[in-house]
């Protein structure tokens, strides 16, 4: 019996584990590489490892071959036995008797930049006087990735026709990414359009004439000005100005450059944590890789360990203490981020599964997908999948750098609530009625904003419109 003071009460203990695991997971690329960095100066059980790179992927190399590609030279030179292993150092560099004589710095592949992409595929593409106009333009680009010349003026320095200049110019801008080579704004977004219009993405009424004749009034919220230069109507007009705010870029450049002294261009570029390729055994297939997990390998100091194992005999309380703690906090952060890789690793696994279409033929073939659903699907919370997803990138095949939170369909789902709503209206409802019912009757929270956001899209008017147009229908009944 318990006495009259005493009540059982629940106490519930965190788990530190549990915590860590939860903050990490959340972290950006960028974030995960400062919080690594800090523990790492607060923490002398924790080291940072820097594999030397394989001189031809760029993977990390385990003692002297590549995990990546010698398993694979392996078996075409039908190497098998111990010895021939061991004879071979598998790194494509010719082994010396003087240990001096090889340079570490030589077997660091240098990263690929814009310039080093855009000139080997136009290798592909041009025959040797067509290579020599394309290296000419791509070192006219600027850091947000402008042609800041004129085919007339490149032609008559490389005394070729301007037809020539142009026509390299046109192969230029078909690549990756979409408006590279563009010589204004407008061209820039124009070839965007383009490029979104090949993979049948539908492309609102008005959208090219708004961006070639009245970007500038657009940038200023001028919506009645372009109306009435266009002879459209003000929805055209928001439409259109959403699809631009959300599908194009006016800087192709942006992923590429780093540290700029402009200050309207960032800082600081995105880093993408995870990376999908095209398989090599199937046409249609994709690999999963998580970078970061390769960008950042920690692991326990070996003194610390050995300390920890076997203690120094003269070693005071104190001291075994500092170990023990340091040591029990490496194993912590080390467990947190191998956690962050798997659960990355798989909940990209299963959105590229899931999104192939998507992958493969454009934002048009999105599937609806919550991340309830692939939480489920995944044996895992969903604030986990939330937090994993939050501040993520991953880049494609085509070196489009995404958001990872793109893979997620939510707005398909509501907008097609929303239309449902109001196709089943008795009296015109508003955008804030609207999102009232849908917390109530869906559970769904969500802002008036992207209410009328989401009605913009559908071309369906607002609630004073509709009232006015039933009015008229009355009328001509």
């Amino acid at each position: 019996m318990l006495g009259p003071h005493i009540q059982p009460h629940q106490n519930p203990s965190v788990n530190p584990r549990l915590i860590a695991t939860n903050t990490i997971i959340y972290y950006s690329t960028l974030e995960l590489e400062q919080a690594i960095s800090q523990e790492l100066d607060e923490n002398p059980a924790l080291e940072l490892t820097e594999p030397i790179p394989c001189p031809l992927c760029a993977r990390p190399m385990y003692g002297n071959r590549c995990i990546s590609c010698s398993s694979a030279n392996s078996r075409e030179r039908g190497v098998g036995d111990p010895e021939d292993r061991v004879e071979d150092n598998f790194s494509g560099i010719p082994l010396s008797d003087e240990e001096d004589d090889f340079d570490v710095f030589m077997t660091i592949a240098a990263p690929l930049t814009l310039t080093d992409c855009l000139l080997a595929h136009l290798r592909l593409l041009l025959d040797e006087e067509g290579q020599e106009i394309a290296l000419h333009i791509v070192g006219n680009l600027n850091e947000r990735g402008y042609f800041i010349s004129s085919p007339e003026e490149l032609a008559q320095t490389l005394r070729v026709e301007v037809s020539q200049v142009q026509w390299v110019l046109d192969e230029l801008q078909d690549l990756d990414p979409p408006g590279i080579g563009a010589r204004t704004v407008e061209e820039c977004l124009l070839l965007q359009v383009r490029r979104l219009e090949r993979q049948e993405v539908t492309i609102p009424f008005a959208t090219r004439a708004i961006i070639r004749d009245h970007l500038e009034a657009l940038g200023h919220l001028h919506f009645e000005h372009i109306r009435r230069a266009l002879a459209i109507s003000r929805e055209d007009v928001e439409v259109a100005f959403l699809f631009i705010r959300t599908n194009l870029h006016p800087y192709p450049a942006y992923h590429y450059y780093g540290q700029s002294s402009d200050p309207q261009l960032p800082s600081l570029p995105v880093q993408p944590s995870v990376l999908i390729h095209r398989g090599l055994t199937e046409p249609h297939s994709y690999e999963v890789e998580v970078v970061e997990s390769q960008r950042f390998q920690v692991r326990v100091h070996p003194l610390y360990q050995q300390l920890y194992q076997q203690p120094h005999p003269a070693a005071s309380t104190g001291e075994r203490e500092h170990v023990t703690r340091f040591l029990e906090r490496a194993r912590l952060f080390i467990g947190a981020l191998q956690r962050r890789h798997h659960v990355l690793e798989r909940l990209v696994t299963y959105l590229v599964t899931t999104q192939r279409d998507f992958l493969e033929r454009g934002p048009r073939y999105l599937h609806p997908l919550t991340q309830t659903y692939v939480a489920k699907a995944l044996g895992i919370h969903a604030s986990m999948v939330s937090r994993a997803v939050a501040g993520k990138f991953v880049q494609l095949p085509s070196q489009a750098l995404l958001p990872l939170q793109r893979f997620f369909a939510v707005e398909t789902c509501v907008q097609d609530l929303v239309r449902q709503m109001i196709f089943q209206e008795t009296s015109p409802l508003s955008d804030q009625q609207l999102a009232r019912r849908l917390h109530e009757e869906q559970g769904i929270s969500i802002s008036r904003q992207m209410i009328a956001n989401y009605r913009v899209n559908l071309k369906i008017p607002a609630a004073r419109q509709r009232v006015l147009l039933r009015g008229r229908k009355r009328n001509v009944e």
